[in-house]
């Protein structure tokens, strides 16, 4: 699914992102996921899916598997990929995909107009990047050349880019969705203390 941003022209696709558990308790996400493609920052948008819906399934105790029937477990597993049908079904339907162009839209019309050094320096402290992180995160800021809201979630995905740890990378790419769904009222704090 592609959109384009009236206010700023850049042009999105939406996708998801599919996980399990990377230590075996059974869960399962599907989060929503943009992609900006003239500069190709990805975001994901955590907040729509893995935090509202838990997929996974868990069978209980080791003890309690080994009675379930392999019918039962069939019919499990049904119900796991019904719901995991529904919910991907859910975000292509348009809905979730709409509020978070309009939150995009907004951000775009929200502008920092503290230096951006300043901006960034609240924004390392809020998300804990180290220091590394922080100079990335402030350079494209500068290259995007976009002093808003919009414009700082694309530098933090943007730096993602550069880090050489993948799970770290998806952390930016995280952030980045996060600073768009910011309530535009928290941007007001960050100008006062600027």
């Amino acid at each position: 699914m592609e959109r384009q941003l009236a206010k700023v022209g850049d042009v999105v696709k939406f996708g998801l992102t599919i996980g399990t558990s990377e230590v075996g308790k059974g869960s399962f996400f599907i989060d929503p996921f943009s992609m900006v493609l003239k500069c190709l920052n990805g975001m994901q948008h955590n907040e729509y899916g893995s935090r509202k819906i838990h997929l996974g399934k868990n069978h209980g105790s080791a003890e309690a598997r080994e009675w379930y029937t392999d019918a039962t477990l069939q019919l499990d597993d049904q119900a796991f990929l019904a719901k995991t049908k529904d919910t991907v079904e859910h975000f292509f339907s348009g809905p979730v995909f709409d509020e978070i162009i309009a939150k995009m839209e907004s951000a775009s019309d929200t502008p920092l107009l503290a230096a951006p050094k300043e901006v960034i320096e609240l924004v390392t402290k809020k998300y804990s990047f180290n220091e590394e992180e922080s100079d990335l995160v402030l350079e494209h800021f500068i290259k995007e050349d976009s002093r808003s809201v919009w414009g700082l979630g694309n530098a933090v995905t943007r730096a993602s880019q550069d880090l050489s740890s993948y799970n770290r990378a998806s952390e930016f790419e995280a952030i980045g969705g996060g600073i768009i769904e910011l309530p535009r009222n928290e941007w007001k704090t960050v100008e006062a203390r600027a």
